[in-house]
């Protein structure tokens, strides 16, 4: 999945969890599942939707999950899906997702790790997969976006190409940061991390240093609630 190589270990590991989820988080993972089911019927409705929940595994580097949809094309060709919610009424959020003007629009890295996994495990089977983008706050019709990404192969390596619209023209991006040689590389650093029973270092460093956080946060670039968890840990 999309998520880094400590979260991962963590889970895999099975440890105990010190930061349960708070009642704003479980109302808003109870929303995001609403939309799902929305978005899921609608597919349906279209006559589009093949199946829902499809298993994915890589038995040698232990992963699993579930896609979120298989749907078939107009061209009867097989596509994945995976559906996520965002607040597009933050304006920071929608923008860093549908871009600007000068800025393309960009799935959440996390969200495009996760579907180019899965386009790994079936890229035999389907054509491409997508990335469902839903406005839970339904501020605007514009801001329920889809991605699409397909497998680029270049000297043997393959790396997820992005499709998308940007102001009414056709988009597109290949990610040369993302590869499956460096996705299987991690998934192995994590068996190994397993095995060794060691915790891996986190994934992320930070981008600006004590100062320049102090400078953004005074001009108001950093939320309150971010900069308060940065100052109680300036490391994580």
């Amino acid at each position: 999945n999309g998520s880094c190589l400590r979260q991962q270990w963590f889970e895999k590991t099975s440890q105990d969890k010190t930061n349960h989820s708070s009642v704003n988080i479980l109302l808003a993972q109870d929303l995001g599942n609403y939309w799902e089911n929305w978005f899921i019927n609608e597919l349906r409705i279209l006559d589009l939707l093949v199946d829902n929940q499809i298993l994915a595994t890589d038995r040698k580097n232990l992963v699993k999950g579930f896609v979120d949809v298989l749907i078939r094309n107009k061209a009867g060709e097989l596509e994945l899906g995976e559906i996520k919610t965002y607040d597009g009424s933050n304006y920071f959020k929608s923008q860093s997702i549908l871009g600007t003007k000068s800025k393309a629009p960009e799935p959440m890295l996390s969200h495009l790790l996760q579907i180019f996994r899965y386009l790994l495990i079936y890229e035999k089977q389907v054509v491409a997969g997508n990335i469902y983008y839903i406005d839970k706050s339904c501020s605007a019709w514009y801001k329920n976006y889809q991605f699409r990404v397909t497998i680029f192969e270049h000297k043997n390596v393959k790396y997820p190409q992005v499709e998308c619209i940007w102001y009414d023209e056709y988009y597109n991006k290949i990610y040369d940061n993302i590869s499956d040689l460096n996705i299987y590389k991690a998934e192995q650093d994590l068996l190994k991390h397993i095995k060794d029973s060691t915790i891996p270092l986190p994934s992320y460093i930070p981008l600006y240093n004590e100062e320049q956080v102090e400078d953004k946060y005074t001009n108001n670039l950093i939320y309150k609630t971010s900069y308060e968890k940065y100052k109680k840990d300036p490391v994580k």
